[in-house]
């Protein structure tokens, strides 16, 4: 068997036979295709020419929009949200709204308890009647100081005068006194004196008693011997006489010594009497001594005293500074329980919380019963009066200005368009007012295209079946030219 090869330059050669190798036959070459037509390819022609035609139209069109308008999707709903905060404290007592209602500027939206403020009010005009009725009472003080300071200074010196003569007539008595006292003290040195001589007389009188009964008992034993002895015829009448006399003499003796005895004791009796007496006269004299003293002190504190009103009438301008200082100061503080007063019924307002502009209630957290803290958020107010804010590149503001129309498609509502015109452009970029700006001083600086934000306002405010709310998304179509 033998076959053909192509060679390397296109010719057939032929390969050289073996055992096992089939001989194998060219396959059969195809028929050329039929020509296309001239007509079809002639429409085709035109058809992409007047396709190419249209989209450069198309494209010239769109070309010439892009350069009158600028647009980007970074852009939302904006408006004024008012967060209504607590300025008291205590608990929610009624709630006037609900969630998404719309509210008017003033209207009320909910009660704190005001018990414990209306307390603090009446307790802060108690204390303001107080401050006022001690300013009253000081300006009185300033008009009575001020009218009486002279007749005070006569008046005072008069007193000084007078008390200075009791003091004296007092001080002469007080002398008289002491005069009185020193004799009766001579006089109880005396009687005292007295009553020694009357102890010692009585004394010797007690002896001369205590003798003449020893004599009158010795004459009595010689008495009776004398008997005995005359019974028995010893001794004489005569003697028995004698010893009878000299018994009654002893005896006489002895009665007169009693007598003076007696006699002596009375006198002594009567010197302590007497003593008693002048001692007694001495007390009274010193006592009223003491009295006179006691008056004297007294008379001259008086004196001080009628010379301290002399003194402080004397000083009657400095007492009218210290009455108007006085005064001042319960106008301060007539001031001070008027603010208190005003603090007290602010306090009281705050528990009425009202709407502070005209908005739809969202975000409430409260219910009643609720304890709310002072700047706790009870709930939020929006504002319907939206805008947009629109956060362009820096690179589309070159030909954009203040009062240029805009028109806004709202995702919500595809296909309708508002309007509105460019109102504002912030001054700085977005990142320049954030928490934590950049800082391209410092590392690896890569310049990024900043976004200003700008605000744009509707022509007429959105109303009706259209609800725009902070935070939806917009894309606002600016025409710059």
């Amino acid at each position: 068997m033998q076959t053909t090869l192509p060679s390397t330059n296109g010719h057939v050669r032929p390969a050289q036979p073996t055992l096992d190798m089939p001989v194998l036959t060219a396959p059969p070459v195809p028929p050329p295709p039929p020509r296309r037509r001239p007509v079809l390819r002639t429409l085709a022609v035109v058809a992409a020419l007047g396709l190419f035609g249209f989209g450069a139209t198309q494209g010239w069109s769109a070309l010439q929009y892009a350069e009158g308008h600028e647009s980007t999707d970074d852009a939302f709903i904006d408006t004024h949200v008012v967060n209504v905060a607590s300025r008291v404290s205590g608990p929610v007592v009624h709630l006037y709204v609900q969630d998404n209602q719309l509210v008017h500027q003033g209207d009320r939206l909910a009660d704190v308890d005001p018990n414990d403020y209306e307390v603090q009010l009446a307790r802060a005009r108690a204390q303001l009647e107080t401050a006022r009725h001690h300013w009253q009472t000081a300006r009185l003080q300033v008009l009575v100081t001020r009218q009486t300071s002279s007749a005070d200074v006569e008046q005072a010196a008069s007193g000084v005068g007078a008390a200075e003569s009791t003091a004296q007539e007092y001080e002469t008595a007080v002398n008289t006194a002491a005069t009185q006292v020193e004799t009766e003290q001579a006089r109880v040195d005396q009687a005292r004196q007295q009553v020694d001589v009357a102890r010692r007389q009585a004394g010797q009188a007690q002896a001369q008693v205590a003798a003449a009964q020893a004599v009158a008992d010795n004459a009595h034993s010689d008495l009776q011997r004398s008997r005995t002895l005359f019974a028995q015829s010893i001794v004489t009448q005569q003697d028995l006489d004698h010893a009878t006399n000299a018994w009654r003499a002893a005896n006489a003796q002895l009665e007169a010594a009693r007598q003076q005895q007696a006699s002596q004791v009375a006198a002594a009796q009567d010197a302590q009497s007497a003593l008693r007496a002048t001692m007694h006269q001495v007390q009274q004299y010193q006592s009223q001594v003491g009295e006179a003293r006691a008056r004297e002190v007294a008379s001259r504190a008086q004196v001080g005293q009628a010379q301290g009103r002399l003194n402080q009438a004397q000083a009657a301008p400095r007492q009218v500074a210290v009455t108007l200082s006085t005064l001042d100061e319960a106008a301060a503080q007539v001031k001070d329980a008027e603010a208190a007063v005003r603090q007290a019924e602010l306090s009281l307002s705050y528990t009425r919380i009202v709407a502070a502009q005209d908005g739809r209630i969202t975000k409430r957290a409260i219910e009643p019963g609720s304890y709310v803290q002072v700047g706790q958020p009870l709930m939020a107010v929006v504002s319907p009066n939206v805008w947009v804010t629109a956060n362009f590149k820096e690179t589309q503001l070159a030909h954009m200005r203040v009062g240029q129309t805009v028109d806004v498609y709202v995702d919500a509502y595809p296909g309708h368009v508002f309007h509105g015109r460019v109102d504002s452009f912030q001054s700085g970029s977005g990142a320049a007012f954030s928490l934590l700006p950049p800082e391209n001083a410092t590392g690896n600086y890569v310049k990024v295209v900043q976004r200003v934000p700008v605000k744009i306002v509707f022509d007429t405010v959105p109303a009706g079946s259209y609800v725009l709310g902070p935070g939806m998304s917009v894309v606002p179509e600016v025409v710059v030219k």
